[in-house]
């Protein structure tokens, strides 16, 4: 589907039915208000059906600093055909799928909410998903948070010298890992999950939006 098309979609069966703030930048939306953790609307219409495109609605955290949003969680990707679905009238169907799945995945936006749902993640054998569940347990303040950095800084240390071909990502986790061991204090590794949050918001062109 072009741009055009999929925008006037958009704008009569998600944006003008939404029941809270928003900003779009390229092809996120980005559901407000947003803190800590938010949620995300992608949409993608260069599938390789010219009449279909794709809704990916996920969370996302700010306080594990990135300059993209390349990985999101609660993740559910909406397919849509606009002559098999539109021109049959059923676009009200489709803002009914689209305000459920965002009503499901928005909960994740309570960093309490989204602890118990990484912890039931099953892909945190992936050191790059772990780090999300650690730096979510010190932004909450669970008891064991230092042995979870701990835990997590050795694995990247072992995975550094399995894996050569990703030893900037296993550095870059260790070193932060080593960064929050040094500072020790709940306070002061909180503080400085708000630090590496501002710093995601920048980097991804969102503080014009987000405080």
């Amino acid at each position: 589907m072009d741009g055009r098309n999929l925008k006037k979609l958009l704008k009569k069966y998600l944006f003008d039915k939404l029941e809270f703030d928003y900003f779009y930048k390229g092809r996120d939306i980005v559901l407000l208000p947003a803190k800590d953790i938010i949620t995300v609307i992608i949409f993608d219409n260069r599938s390789y059906d010219s009449d279909g495109f794709y809704l990916c609605i996920l969370t996302f955290p700010f306080y594990n600093v990135s300059d993209s949003i390349h990985l999101g969680y609660g993740y559910d990707r909406i397919k849509w055909f606009y002559r098999e679905e539109i021109e049959k009238d059923k676009g009200e169907e489709l803002s009914k799928i689209i305000h459920e799945h965002i009503s499901k995945i928005r909960q994740n936006e309570n960093p309490e909410e989204f602890y118990k749902y990484m912890k039931s993640f099953g892909y945190l054998d992936q050191l790059v998903y772990k780090k999300d569940l650690v730096l979510t347990a010190c932004l909450i303040g669970e008891d064991n948070y230092l042995e979870q950095l701990e835990s997590l800084r050795d694995d990247a240390l072992t995975q550094k010298y399995n894996d050569g071909r990703l030893d900037k990502v296993y550095d870059k986790i260790e070193q932060d890992c080593q960064l929050l061991l040094d500072l020790h204090d709940l306070d002061k590794i909180q503080d400085q999950l708000q630090k590496w949050r501002k710093k995601t918001i920048k980097n991804l062109g969102f503080d014009k939006f987000i405080d």
